[in-house]
């Protein structure tokens, strides 16, 4: 670093002068090039380009960096000022800046097997699709959610929680096991917004066991004055139906986020 900022000093007009260090056979500070060797054929592999060392050179004088051909190698003297500067490759990248990296043409390579989509991926992408169809969209939370959001507003038992270590969020501390939480979260951070509010979420929920248990689930709610039980069945029957061919019907039942009566079970 001493020696950029005398070179700096230097540019600015003032004279230099190197100092003996008593008792060693060195002096401060270093003034000397350094020179690295590039080979042609490095060069080309690395960028994919077929360039003459006369080429090459060109590129590097670009870069204000001195260098001559000799045969497949590139003699670069390389200034002490340049301190960024190690080796080759970072020869090779100071081509690339001077051949300009809007000039480079991308390559993929060859495929070595055969990729096809995932059959999850293409069910819950299907699954998007259609609850899109219906009127809702798509939201997405995290995975890691906060104790107040999962168990307190939803009135749950919090004797399962899983919780992460070291977690650099207060609002990022556990597991979801309930994906209509985040929902509901997001509901009530849009009461601005104008009505109806239509979202659902498909996403991992988590329940302990060893491993971890892990299962995809689909939530959704439909905020509006006239919002009720039997225009929410009907999109979760539409859903099993033209996802999966499913037919389903519901029973009453209880869940302590929701009051009494207010619950219906799909069997």
């Amino acid at each position: 670093m001493l020696s950029v900022v005398a070179t700096i000093l230097q540019s600015a007009g003032f004279e230099l002068c190197t100092v003996n260090i008593s008792g060693a056979k060195n002096s401060t500070p270093q003034f000397k090039d350094r020179k690295i060797i590039l080979n042609e054929n490095l060069a080309n592999s690395m960028l994919g380009l077929n360039l003459s060392p006369a080429k090459i050179v060109s590129t590097l004088k670009k870069c204000r960096l001195e260098a001559t051909a000799k045969n497949k190698n590139i003699v670069c003297t390389v200034p002490r000022y340049r301190f960024d500067i190690f080796g080759t490759m970072d020869l090779v990248e100071e081509v690339a800046l001077g051949y300009g990296i809007e000039n480079l043409t991308p390559n993929l390579s060859p495929p070595q097997t055969l990729g096809q989509k995932n059959h999850e991926f293409e069910t819950l992408n299907s699954l998007s699709h259609t609850m899109v169809g219906l009127g809702y969209m798509e939201a997405l939370n995290s995975s890691l959610t906060s104790k107040r959001i999962l168990y307190d507003l939803t009135n749950r038992d919090s004797s399962n929680m899983m919780s992460v270590m070291d977690s650099k969020s207060q609002e990022h501390t556990i597991l979801r096991d309930f994906i209509l939480a985040g929902l509901i979260n997001n509901l009530s951070s849009n009461i601005h917004e104008p009505y109806p509010q239509k979202m659902f979420e498909t996403g991992t929920v988590f329940s302990k066991g060893n491993p971890v248990n892990e299962e995809i689930h689909l939530a959704c709610v439909n905020a509006h004055n006239d919002a009720n039980f039997s225009e929410i069945k009907s999109i979760m029957q539409s859903t099993l139906k033209t996802g999966f061919n499913i037919e389903c019907n519901t029973k009453t039942s209880s869940h302590p986020t929701f009051a009494e009566g207010s619950t219906a079970e799909i069997i």
